[in-house]
């Protein structure tokens, strides 16, 4: 009996804990503020975490290396940002902080700009409006009439002489390509995978 228990108490000996926890609560004077965004920065190294407050304005770093400085920064919507400044933490330490933040000024307007990104394409290219299809005598009312308007068409779906499967058709946004079935002679009954009137 003796034996068992002195096993149990080196093994027990190794299992110690080698880092640091830091914890708190983020609130305002009237309440607590959960969904807070909390920062924490080692300053010695500009290692980082980031983490939100839970819905009782809870925060908990773990696994942090013990020593410091640290740098906590916590910010909310409508309030000023607190930032704590922490010296030190011990090895095993679970260090409390606990932020108050203060009311700050009212949001103010934000514009988001964007510009259209370049279009890279290569090879040669075409495009039918509305009124080009509507102008183009078909007699098999075959979307092949229609790409026969194409200087570069070479005839069953083929363009530049490249087969028909290394290409690709745009029509109204949807992308297709000759195993889509736009070659009447693949299609059921050779007929048209959509309708003219449809583009």
């Amino acid at each position: 009996m003796m034996l068992y228990l002195s096993v149990f108490f080196s093994v027990f000996t190794l299992a110690q804990n080698t880092t640091s926890t830091i914890t708190g609560t983020t609130s305002d004077t009237d309440d607590i503020l959960p969904g807070a965004i909390v920062r924490l920065t080692e300053t010695g190294t500009g290692t980082s975490y980031t983490t939100v407050s839970n819905q009782k304005g809870q925060f908990r770093f773990d696994g942090l290396r013990p020593g410091g400085p640290y740098r906590l920064e916590v910010s909310f919507v409508g309030h000023n940002k607190a930032v704590v400044n922490i010296k030190r933490i011990s090895l095993g330490e679970l260090y409390s902080c606990d932020v108050k933040l203060t009311a700050g000024n009212e949001l103010k307007e934000v514009v988001i700009t964007s510009q259209a990104a370049a279009i890279r394409k290569t090879g040669s290219s075409e495009n039918f409006s509305a009124e080009d299809i509507d102008n183009r005598p078909t007699i098999d009312r075959s979307i092949q009439d229609i790409l026969a308007m194409s200087p570069y068409y070479t005839g069953s779906g083929s363009f530049g002489g490249r087969d028909g499967g290394m290409n690709n058709y745009s029509i109204d946004g949807a992308n297709f390509n000759a195993n889509m079935g736009l070659d009447r002679e693949k299609m059921p009954g050779a007929g048209s995978p959509f309708a003219l009137e449809a583009l």
